[in-house]
């Protein structure tokens, strides 16, 4: 599956391809962590180095070094390196607006912190033959919070959160700075997220000299012409670094994607960009099909090249020359993507469809200001229903039996989610409505088609197993059953008496 990627990757005239990892390359002597992820190892790496190379693209190791380790650091043997100790431990700190608690990122000031990172590209780099490696180091929000907050009230010349904001940037940087002179033994360059770094743009002159700041955002934005220019300014080389939209959802999202990776190429040609990297990511169990996936990279490859061009991307190519199948089909994904954009605008969503998040919600219910994650009402997720039961109703005819049944799956976990919206804000069943203006009197009325508690159930359950059957057919086993467990959940919520 990895050459068949490549080799599209390829045919799309993709020039640079990173393997980002966080806990799935072959580490020695680090078993505990990988064990049951169907890691690469270095032999792997290394043919398909040679690989990509071959056919023009340059591979390069992508592996966070900073923040986003908790698959290392719930493990006893890892959480001396944490930020904030304990599986479920330690203080409470936000990841953007979502409180989170438990292990996230190494603590700056551990010195064996340093001592792991380093331990791990040296291991690593080897198996590449690019100078490039991005050391991630994006959303370390929890840095400062936990181990090191002493330090950062030391540092701090005030008790202002301004005061203290700027010392947890400073410790930011330094740990930033360690760990690109390890990439620099081994003769890489170091790329990395700028997101941590552009909040305190008076502070990039810290990010280390070579390094190549990631810009990025996942929906339309003005701000990747600010963003670069601050990162130039600074002396540093920037690239934008848009997304497919295709990650916490089964449809994709295809307005915010359009708007992004247009807005991503134009504003990053106008202010000298040297990069574009779109980004295709896989949150809670990469969920979404790879054809929902290549819709977002096909239009991606045509504005990387044609920046000029890049608000006329023409979705019947996607169909004919990504899918291989009729044009059609292109154009059909594209609506098949806005199929919720109605509530997504209304409820203001962001990095995630409103289906997805529904069904599964970022923020635990005890957290929540609403009963549900997305504020919405009944009747407008009986709109989104009907409209992909249309959608369904006309697919134009897909030849390849894989394609058509990963299509097939991503439109019946929309339908599925739709349901179990309208379900469980009616009772499973039926809806408290108001008799007349001005009254207190209600009464409980059927909602049409609203799905009983058992069917829903029902439902879930072979959507779990389709998702695990169409899972073997591009991936390994290692990964199959953390994704299974977030459909395990919901079938769970609904054999509660609570829903």
């Amino acid at each position: 599956q990895f050459r068949e990627t490549i080799d599209l990757m390829a045919s799309l005239k993709f020039n640079h391809l990173q393997l980002y990892t966080e806990h799935t390359f072959a580490y020695e002597g680090h078993e505990e962590v990988w064990k049951d992820w169907s890691p690469l190892t270095r032999l792997e790496v290394r043919e398909l180095d040679g690989y990509a190379a071959a056919r023009g693209i340059e591979l390069a190791a992508n592996q966070n070094c900073f923040g986003h380790l908790a698959a290392w650091l719930k493990k006893p043997g890892y959480e001396h390196l944490a930020e904030i100790e304990g599986k479920n431990g330690g203080g409470a700190w936000y990841f953007h607006q979502w409180e989170r608690r438990g292990p996230f990122s190494l603590c700056p000031v551990e010195p064996k912190a340093e001592q792991f990172v380093g331990a791990l590209l040296d291991e690593l780099l080897p198996c590449f033959t690019s100078n490039l490696v991005n050391i991630g180091c994006d959303e370390t929000f929890d840095v400062g919070w936990g181990r090191s907050k002493h330090e950062v009230d030391q540092r701090a010349r005030s008790s202002s959160e301004q005061d203290r904001s700027h010392a947890r940037a400073e410790l930011y940087f330094e740990f930033v700075q360690k760990i690109a002179k390890h990439c620099e033994k081994h003769g890489k360059r170091p790329m990395m997220w700028a997101d941590i770094a552009l909040t305190h743009p008076e502070l990039l002159h810290l990010m280390p000299k070579g390094m190549i700041g990631l810009a990025w955002w996942y929906e339309p934005t003005e701000k990747f012409e600010k963003w670069v220019g601050a990162i130039k300014d600074a002396g540093h080389e920037a690239w934008v670094c848009p997304g497919t939209s295709s990650w916490r959802t089964f449809t994709g999202r295809t307005s915010e994607r359009r708007g992004n990776i247009a807005d991503a190429a134009e504003q990053g040609v106008k202010v000298g960009a040297r990069g574009f990297l779109v980004c295709d990511w896989g949150d809670m169990g990469h969920r979404q099909q790879w054809p929902i996936a290549l819709a977002g990279i096909a239009q991606a490859a045509e504005a990387a090249w044609n920046p000029k061009g890049a608000r006329l991307f023409n979705s019947f190519a996607t169909g004919l020359h990504v899918l291989h199948e009729s044009e059609e089909l292109g154009a059909w994904l594209e609506e098949l993507g806005d199929c919720d954009l109605i509530i997504r605008q209304s409820a203001k969503v962001l990095n995630a469809s409103a289906l997805f998040n529904d069904l599964h919600p970022p923020v635990p219910g005890q957290l929540r200001a609403i009963t549900h994650e997305v504020d919405a009402r009944v009747e407008q997720w009986q709109e989104v229903r009907e409209q992909l039961k249309w959608l369904r109703s006309v697919r134009p005819t897909i030849r390849n039996e894989q394609l058509y049944d990963e299509i097939q799956h991503a439109i019946e976990c929309a339908i599925f989610a739709a349901d179990h919206a309208i379900a469980t804000r009616t009772g499973l069943g039926t809806a408290t409505l108001r008799v007349a203006s001005g009254s207190d009197a209600t009464r409980s009325v059927a909602v049409p088609n609203a799905v009983p508690r058992d069917v829903l159930i029902a439902r879930c359950e072979a959507i779990r197993a389709e998702h695990e059957r169409l899972w073997l057919k591009r991936n390994r086993v290692g990964g199959m059953d953390h994704a299974s467990s977030f459909y395990s959940k919901v079938i769970h919520a609904l054999r509660s008496p609570a829903v």
